[in-house]
């Protein structure tokens, strides 16, 4: 007989170990699960506390989701405690006497409640949700076989104003938009938090919960102007989308971001896939009047590559440089998919195509992209136009670490461009191609529209889409702001459909917005947030401040006389808007710090709509 080979022998004596070793995880697993589905009493004995309230207690709260915040402090999405009532059948002997006196702390019938124990199943949900009073009312009863179950939710008390932009949760994993985002920096902080020590001291006496929070750059107030601007297209068509972003000329900070239809995040899974799909990161047809402007601004970044002087736009020689080209489209983003904190889910892009009329002759373009998102358009515009800086569209403004109501900074992302990405003269000129393609708005904006189509094949058939887009500058000579409103409807366009403008009510939204980004940004270096939410933010941005429902003035109301412009010099812009806050007036205002100087004159007649301006300053410190 062949001698066996060691080899084999010491094979096989690995696989016998590691099947043992499989089968003892298995048995300790299986007996783990045992113990805790069909005896908490002694799981609890073996694991003091775990039985009476599973999930964990208030030790565990700074491993919670944070939460996430508005630049104000308004929640966006915040974690909460819910705690539910289970129990265990094998270990009650006597079912009346647990039953009365749960029904009473529950606030059931005895029928009711005794219903849930006929199922015959050894573990039985009675009640979710409980309030503290209850909670604490079932922990003193120490009924046997009834136990407390401790989870943590996310709830969005927004709903569905900034759905897309938020995204939503499932099994404390973020699934889409700036959720998403937030599990990587959750993952960095997670385990063994930095010591506060060694942190930026934000603000003391913050409210909250501790933990890892996230501040963003949204605004809620402007949040709503774009939300009730979007309320005017309340008939849309199965299909059809409308958007509505601000941006930061500066620093690509989104301050508002709308959609519609929306969705409820606290009941994503209610929706179609369909509904979550994010207009502004859908791929479309570049309409005309933007490829046109993207084309001529790389006529003048091909002069500039020359050593000669930058010649007008409108005189400029149609010379241009393909590998110059080429290599603006990555410097301005309109080339390649676009990343921002807030990506939602995107067109399936492979298949898309433009769509043009066999009856039009086809322009030529030359290189610019013809297929891009909105978000890329709108980034690709504004790196033009606001002096060559590469800014990225994004919303998360901080990371903070609330301890003992005290804040400390964790990360800031704050984007600093470098280098610029184009000379200044091209930038300055750029501006001026805009204006000259666009049309005059409000507070000097210019705006830009255009409508197109694109199609994909879809099970053999053309899928046709309709795509309108608009950008305007406020203002149009050095950007503070961008608005970009975009939208998207199944079908052709018609002669027809040109009588229906889903755009329509844009000029009117630039005065309220741009009134409230500058009332914020001069308040920010002398109010603490929660002081903010007090403002009559609709008085300054010009809107009347009257109930709808209130009854017209009687005569005798109006022939009180007006209130008239007193003397704010020295005051708090705070204090200034608190006198003028009953005269309806709509206020601007100019700096930070105190008021130097207003118009009109002390002693003016204050009327209804009229505009009151303040120049601000700040104190001047004696330094030795």
């Amino acid at each position: 007989m062949a001698k066996r080979s060691r080899l084999r022998t010491q094979g096989a004596g690995r696989r016998r170990l590691a099947v043992m070793g499989v089968l003892l995880v298995l048995l300790l697993g299986g007996g783990a699960w045992y113990l805790r589905s069909w005896q908490p009493d002694l799981w609890g004995r073996l694991w003091p506390g775990a039985a009476r309230m599973e999930g964990g207690g208030a030790t565990q709260r700074e491993g919670v989701r944070g939460t996430i915040y508005d630049r104000n402090y308004r929640e966006l999405a915040v974690s909460y405690e819910r705690v539910s009532v289970y129990a265990n059948t094998r270990e009650i002997s006597n079912l009346v006497e647990v039953i009365e006196p749960l029904a009473n702390v529950l606030q059931e019938s005895f029928g009711d409640l005794s219903a849930h124990f006929s199922s015959g199943n050894p573990r039985i949900w009675l009640a979710r949700d409980i309030s503290q009073e209850q909670e604490q009312a079932i922990d003193d009863l120490a009924l046997p076989g009834i136990y407390l179950h401790r989870e943590y939710v996310r709830y969005y008390p927004e709903k569905e104003s900034t759905a897309h932009l938020v995204g939503f949760v499932e099994r404390d994993t973020g699934l889409a938009g700036i959720e998403r985002f937030f599990n990587s920096l959750e993952t960095k902080y997670r385990l063994g938090g930095p010591q506060t020590e060694d942190l930026q001291l934000l603000a003391d006496g913050q409210p909250g919960a501790d933990g890892r929070h996230l501040i963003l750059t949204v605004d809620l107030k402007i949040q709503a102007l774009l939300n009730d601007y979007l309320a005017a297209f309340s008939e849309l068509d199965p299909g059809c989308k409308r958007g509505a972003l601000v941006m930061e000329a500066d620093t690509g900070a989104i301050i508002g971001y709308a959609q519609k239809p929306s969705f409820d995040s606290n009941r994503f899974h209610t929706y179609s896939e369909e509904v979550f799909s994010d207009v502004f990161n859908e791929m479309m047809a570049a309409p005309e009047p933007f490829k046109r402007y993207l084309r001529e601004t790389s006529l003048l970044v091909s002069q500039s590559e020359e050593s000669q002087a930058l010649l007008p736009w409108s005189i400029a020689v149609e010379k241009r440089k393909l590998g110059v080209q080429l290599q603006l489209w990555e410097k301005l983003g309109a080339a390649g998919r676009g990343t921002s904190d807030f990506q939602g889910s995107v067109d399936d892009i492979s298949e898309r195509v433009p769509f043009t009329s066999p009856f039009s002759p086809a322009a030529d373009y030359e290189t610019v992209p013809v297929m891009q998102t909105p978000l890329q358009i709108l980034t690709s515009i504004t790196r033009t136009v606001n002096g060559g800086k590469k800014i990225t569209p994004h919303t998360a403004d901080r990371l903070i670490l609330r301890h003992n109501q005290s804040e400390y900074l964790l990360e800031t992302f704050l984007q600093i461009p470098a280098k610029p990405l184009l000379p200044a003269e091209v930038s300055d000129e750029a501006r001026r191609i805009f204006q000259a393609m666009g049309r005059s708005g409000s507070l000097n904006a210019s705006i830009l529209s255009g409508v197109s189509t694109s199609y994909k094949m879809n099970g053999g058939m053309n899928s046709l889409r309709r795509h309108y887009l608009v950008v305007a500058l406020v203002p149009v000579e050095q950007p503070e702001l961008v608005l970009l409103i975009a939208g998207s409807d199944p079908g052709y366009l018609t002669e027809s459909d040109q009588s229906v403008d889903p755009l329509a009510g844009v000029d009117p939204l630039i005065a309220p917005v741009v009134a409230l980004q500058r009332v914020m940004k001069n308040l920010a270096d002398m109010m603490r947030p929660r002081d903010q939410a007090g403002i009559n933010y609709r008085a300054l941005a010009g809107e009347n401040d009257t109930p709808p429902s209130e009854e017209p003035r009687s005569p005798v109301a109006a022939e009180t006389p007006a209130m008239t412009m007193p003397d704010l010099s020295g005051m708090s812009l705070r204090k200034s808007i608190r006198i003028l806050q009953g005269a309806g007036v709509s206020i601007t205002v100019g700096g930070s710090g105190r008021v130097v100087s207003q118009e009109p004159a002390v002693g003016t007649p204050l009327l209804p709509d009229m505009t009151v301006r303040l120049t601000l300053k700040q104190d001047d410190v004696d330094t030795p």
